[in-house]
């Protein structure tokens, strides 16, 4: 048997490692079980489109999840559409126990193991290069095929793929897709083994396998290329909505500024008039008070002479003598009628009294305060048989809100002139002034009431990060390893944590970006995380969920703030505050069952370990069964504070978490069942010792600035992809993007 060696490596040669997406399905996210691909060739395992088609299936079809293309289903079976065989191919490597050592067979059975450099055909042994000699020489081998190694590796992975099942019809069961008279014929669309090409296909246009599939290859690329190309214009379609998605939110935000600008101008103005208002109802009333207290004064002081005469008259009629009594006759009787001849002010006082009259408020008025909302490019109507405005006025809303300071202005000395200018409208007039100066229909509903009720109005605080303040491209000789992450230590030091080949290394770099010096790592440690204060954290696997640790302080000293042996299943981010104490997240803790037997248990938790490597405490969603929360879902970074407050990023529970230095939650923002979603990560998480906690969702090209009790107070949003984000000594948001640049962003004052 001949075969096609060269034909075999050269299709081998284009192939390239298989992306792990291309072989998971979309809607499970796992490696595809019997993939099932639509008219669309987007595929999925049976059993999840199954699924999919009971909630979302419509009669005998159903929309792609991805791409929205209608699939027609006979009587709704998944089994029914095709299967993806290439995906089955690649997902299961032909890679099993038929493949050997490929060690020489008659070394290794005299103890040598050389490795084989020739394999033979017919008795299946493996020969070094001086036995393979010794093999063509023997006279009862002569004969024997050999094969190098390479040849065989391919030989035995495409019988390995014949083996797998049919991938195209064939002729008969004589047909064999190595033998070297095996075709293809293209008329009939089949597989033609060399007796059938004769018998049946001689006529027909046939060729090797190889060459329709190279033929297939070339003729495919064009219309390829310009789906590539229809695809880049897409992604400049999808770019250009970006845009005007980001213009759209500024308008929003500066719309929301200026009605709020205006509010505020127009309730200063109320303010004002309030205050001229309460100042001349003082006035007025203090000058009725003051006369109404003289008055009180002027009978008192009549009151008082009354008793005073009455008082003595009675004592001297009473114990006075007769000498007395005719001394003072003329005194007393002189006092008596003058009293009474003095008139006695008994008229009653009616103070003017002042009334403040009940406005009804035009709505037109109210809106032509504020202005409308129009588009630019929008016929503006105006409608003067239906409205009765007063002359002094503009019949223009756009005109009245150009000329609103102004009108403001000189109303200031006439405001009660002015009120009477919109009294005396009703509710019916009101709703048409209403319908004619605003187009949106959440307006036209309004109602207006005697008493407004104040509304609380939350501003949306997004900034663009477009241009930093400063910005440095890391070094060549760290660009070419693996980062492993990037922190900014309380010396303004950018600490990178590198590992190439054969070492590892921690940076530390100034803020220029030059290196001005480098920690080698002990070899056999690894490093595993740096956190974005720049504490290194150093692990090294001992089996059984056991793991050395140590952390580096961040002062680039290259001592360690801790070193100890924990036990804990796994370790996602592991860092350490600054008293030494381990805090380590992971997806599993150890579970105590009812029998009392110990076992794994899913779940997202976060372990406290003291400098002696012995448990405080471990956080799991179990602490919070009692108010209903889910706290952890898979926590992949962790931010500690100067106080020990420790703050915790979870992109599969789609949320951050703030504990205090005991474990106990602080707050939770992210996610929820009753609000729009709000991140698909986040992915990390830092602090600035102002109070501020920064996350950043990679995803969404986005940072949020959160105060330590987990109430938003503005979004940054970038296009640039997010990797390590972290806050300097001067107070400067930054980040290290995938391009090897580090970049700096006022934050505080935006």
């Amino acid at each position: 048997m001949k075969w096609n060696i060269q034909a075999m490596m050269d299709a081998q040669s284009e192939c390239e490692v298989i992306p792990r997406d291309f072989l998971c399905c979309k809607l499970c996210e796992e490696e595809y079980k019997t993939p099932k691909y639509l008219v669309c060739f987007h595929s999925f395992c049976q059993t999840c489109l199954q699924g999919y088609l009971n909630e979302h299936g419509n009669g005998d079809s159903f929309w792609c999840p991805i791409c929205g293309t209608e699939t027609n289903i006979e009587e709704l079976r998944v089994k029914n559409l095709p299967d993806n065989i290439l995906a089955q191919r690649l997902g299961s490597p032909s890679m099993n126990s038929q493949e050997k050592d490929k060690i020489c067979t008659f070394c290794k059975n005299g103890g040598n193991f050389l490795d084989a450099k020739s394999h033979c055909i017919n008795c299946e042994d493996f020969l070094c290069r001086e036995c393979t000699d010794i093999h063509m020489t023997q006279a009862d081998t002569t004969e024997h095929h050999l094969e190098t190694m390479e040849e065989y590796s391919m030989r035995l992975e495409y019988e390995e793929s014949a083996k797998s099942g049919h991938v195209v019809p064939r002729c008969c069961s004589n047909y064999d897709p190595l033998d070297i008279s095996a075709l293809f014929c293209v008329d009939c669309d089949i597989a033609v083994c060399g007796d059938c090409h004769l018998g049946y296909h001689e006529d027909h246009r046939c060729a090797e396998m190889v060459a329709v599939a190279a033929n297939f290859q070339t003729k495919i690329k064009q219309p390829l290329d310009e789906l590539q190309n229809d695809a880049t214009q897409l992604q400049e379609a999808m770019i250009e909505l970006q845009k005007a998605e980001m213009k759209t939110v500024e308008q929003q935000k500066d719309l929301h500024k200026k009605v709020k600008t205006r509010s505020k101008y127009l309730y200063d103005f109320i303010s004002q008039y309030e205050s001229v208002l309460l100042e001349e109802i003082d006035r007025r009333h203090t000058q009725n008070l003051d006369d109404i207290h003289e008055r009180r004064k002027e009978l008192q002081m009549h009151l008082a002479a009354i008793d005073g005469i009455s008082d003595f008259t009675e004592k001297l009629m009473t114990y006075g003598s007769c000498e007395e009594k005719v001394l003072m006759r003329k005194k007393v009787g002189k006092r008596v009628r003058e009293l009474c001849e003095e008139p006695l002010l008994t008229d009653s006082m009616n103070p003017p009294s002042l009334n403040l009259t009940e406005p009804n408020v035009a709505i037109q008025a109210v809106c032509n305060m504020f202005g409308e909302l129009k588009d630019p490019d929008q016929q503006v109507h105006v409608v003067t048989d239906q409205v009765n405005v007063d002359s002094g006025h503009e019949n223009s809303d756009t005109e009245s809100s150009r000329n609103l300071e102004n009108n403001y202005l000189q109303r200031t000395n006439t405001v009660e002139s002015d009120i009477s200018d919109v009294l005396g409208s009703t509710q019916e007039s009101d709703a048409k002034m209403l319908t004619l100066s605003n187009n949106s229909d959440n307006l036209r509903n309004v109602t207006f009431n005697d008493e407004v009720e104040e509304t609380a109005y939350e501003a949306q605080n997004v900034f663009n990060l477009e241009n930093p303040i400063r910005e440095i491209i890391l070094p060549q000789t760290i660009q070419k390893e693996c980062i492993k992450g990037v922190g900014i230590n309380k010396y303004g030091d950018i600490i990178v944590g590198a590992a190439a080949s054969s070492y590892q290394m921690v940076y530390l770099l100034e803020k220029r970006g030059i290196i001005r010096g480098q920690i080698p790592v002990q070899t056999g440690w690894n490093i595993h995380t740096v956190a974005s204060d720049g504490k290194v954290a150093l692990i090294v696997a001992r089996g059984d969920n056991r793991y050395k640790v140590k952390v580096m302080k961040n002062d680039g000293s290259g001592k360690f703030l801790c070193s100890m042996q924990i036990e804990n299943l796994g370790i996602n981010f592991v860092t350490a505050d600054n008293l030494g104490n381990l805090i380590v997240a992971s997806n599993r803790y150890p579970h105590t069952t009812t029998s009392g037997k110990m076992t794994s248990k899913a779940g997202g938790n976060v372990s406290i370990y003291d400098q002696q490597g012995l448990l405080k405490r471990r956080i799991t969603n179990e602490d919070y069964q009692v108010l209903g929360m889910y706290v952890f879902e898979k926590p992949h970074c962790i931010a500690v504070d100067k106080v020990g407050n420790f703050y915790i990023a979870d992109p599969g529970n789609h949320n951050v978490t703030g504990f205090d230095n005991t474990g106990e939650l602080l707050f939770e923002y992210g996610n929820s069942d009753h609000e729009d979603e709000i991140y698909d990560g986040p992915d990390l998480v830092c602090t600035d010792g102002k109070g501020h906690v920064i996350v950043a969702d990679k995803r969404m090209g986005k940072i949020d600035i959160l105060t330590t009790k987990g109430e938003l107070r503005k979004t940054l949003v970038t296009e640039d992809i997010i990797k390590y984000i972290a806050v300097s000594t001067d107070k400067q948001l930054m980040y290290a993007t995938a391009d090897g640049s580090i970049k700096f962003h006022e934050y505080l004052n935006l």
